[in-house]
């Protein structure tokens, strides 16, 4: 967020969340998740739930196979 936030929070850091001409999903920080539903199948082999920490250094094909090979190896 600006080269000052590493990631987005629903406490504090208000001073992102001031700006009275936007609702609050609009604000520059937002508490609004992304909220993606996709369905469990039998197919399904596992879901990877992971912090921006993760994301900032791998893109989800890597973390898939990282993930995957450190279960079922």
């Amino acid at each position: 967020m600006n080269g000052i936030l590493a990631l987005s929070r629903a406490l504090g850091d208000f001073e992102y969340k001031s700006n009275t001409n936007l609702k609050a999903k609009d604000q520059a920080v937002s508490a609004l998740p992304d909220v993606k539903v996709v369905p469990i199948t039998a197919d399904t082999e596992f879901v990877l739930l992971a912090c921006d920490g993760v994301w900032d250094v791998k893109e989800s094909q890597e973390g898939v196979t990282f993930f995957h090979n450190k279960v079922y190896k």
